[in-house]
């Protein structure tokens, strides 16, 4: 009987230790896997685009989560994946670095005038109290005597994959654009859905295809958007290791 006993408290006292090390297993395991996150950057013609954003990887995103952006005469129609609208029907999750952009209506202040059609908003050239809307910096060719009051400002908008994009501005029609007079970003290591290390390198601004370099210039004649280009350098993870529980059983 007495050895029943033992036999028994020995049986209870292995399985304790054998829950014990099943939990530091867990634990070290989970421990040894780093969080993956993915970058949300956000881009707009108007008005200033917010900082971009880490989350992590499965983050569900839907239109209350989303910042409201606001421009005088603009209303602000949501952000939109591509094509697609977040909407509080409609939600992302995310599983990438992914862009959002948002999508803006010129409110109209003339009722008669479609905020669709353009042109109809433009100087009469006939009318000498009005500005030359061929040139604004010109004197009004039906007054020489009359300066053109009007000036042409355009708005140039950063916008990067990684790190923090510059906030817009807006500058006079004409002004050159150069790589000396832009910004340089920098972007922190992130660890990809591999797990792989991702290293950042800046490699300057594009506007489209072509790149703004200290050999081209911009003149600015327009709204334009300028995209910061990055090159990746990839450290693959090291294999993962494999922990076994060791159980010691007496009778």
């Amino acid at each position: 009987m007495k050895s029943k006993k033992v036999r028994l408290m020995a049986i209870c006292a292995i399985a304790v230790f054998a829950s014990v090390i099943f939990s530091a297993c867990d634990k070290m395991s989970d421990s040894s896997i780093p969080d993956v996150y993915c970058t949300i950057s956000y881009q707009t013609a108007i008005g200033t685009a917010p900082q971009a954003q880490k989350v992590l990887i499965g983050t569900v995103i839907t239109e209350e989560l989303l910042p409201t952006l606001t421009a005088d005469g603009y209303d602000f129609d949501g952000w939109y994946i591509e094509d697609s609208h977040v909407t509080a029907k409609i939600k992302y999750t995310v599983t990438e670095d992914i862009t959002l952009t948002a999508k803006w209506t010129k409110k109209s202040t003339n009722p008669e005038i479609d905020p669709d059609k353009p042109g109809q908003d433009e100087p009469d050239p006939e009318n000498p109290d009005k500005p030359n809307p061929e040139n604004p910096d010109k004197p009004n060719p039906e007054d020489p005597d009359k300066p053109n009051p009007q000036t042409s400002k355009f708005t140039v908008t950063y916008v990067s994959k990684y790190g923090t994009a510059p906030v817009a501005k807006e500058v006079e029609e004409g002004t050159v654009l150069t790589a000396a007079d832009l910004p340089t970003l920098t972007a922190e290591s992130y660890f990809n859905k591999e797990l792989a290390l991702v290293e950042l390198t800046f490699e300057g601004w594009f506007i489209g295809d072509t790149p703004v370099t200290k050999d081209t210039s911009y003149a600015v004649k327009g709204n334009v958007t300028l995209t910061a280009k990055w090159s990746e350098k990839i450290t693959e993870a090291e294999p993962m290791k494999d922990f076994f529980t060791v159980t010691y059983v007496s009778e």
